[in-house]
């Protein structure tokens, strides 16, 4: 957290020019938060707590924990939107593939199904051993095009997180084929 404070204005600047910063806050438990650029806020910004980049800096421990809480909070110098604040968990825990605009798609004629998954209690045995592992309830965002072939998938625990992890399915290479046998 300190070396984030003293380093406040250029880790600020490197989120405007696309690379994130990982802040931790350890004191009362761990809270982890990312200052990443715009790009990567999905939010409506006139719905987020905004704070000057400068004013940030003393309430930093406090913003990272608002953020880890799932709240993101909006960075401006002058007035002007240059970064955010948003949970670790959102960025570190997107798979791979294109993040999708969901605005964009929609606009594009695109539909966005929404699922909610209860998930697994989990069993155990009569001698205490787990027979069933336990899956978490989660929420599935499928974005299909408007012939109907899907562009992309997002999970969450709520609607917002499973449309802010919204992203491309990655290509798969076609199968190759040796063409000398192993043996």
């Amino acid at each position: 957290m300190e070396e984030a404070r003293k380093r406040w204005a250029e880790l600020v600047t490197l989120a405007e020019s696309g690379s994130p910063t990982l802040i931790t806050h350890e004191r009362s438990g761990w809270a982890w938060a990312v200052l990443v650029p715009l790009a990567e806020l999905y939010e409506s910004q006139e719905m987020l707590p905004v704070h000057q980049v400068s004013a940030a800096r003393p309430k930093l421990a406090g913003l990272v924990r608002a953020a880890h809480g799932g709240t993101p909070q909006l960075l401006h110098r002058h007035y002007t939107a240059v970064a955010a604040l948003m949970t670790a968990d959102r960025v570190i825990g997107v798979p791979p593939g294109e993040r999708l605009d969901v605005d964009e798609l929609l606009r594009e004629g695109a539909t966005i199904t929404l699922t909610y998954d209860p998930g697994v209690e989990g069993l155990c045995g009569p001698d205490g051993d787990i027979v069933e592992e336990p899956e978490p309830a989660l929420v599935l965002a499928t974005a299909v095009d408007p012939s109907g072939g899907e562009i992309g998938t997002g999970t969450g625990d709520t609607v917002a997180q499973a449309l802010a992890s919204l992203h491309r399915r990655p290509t798969e290479r076609p199968l190759e084929y040796a063409r000398e046998s192993p043996f």
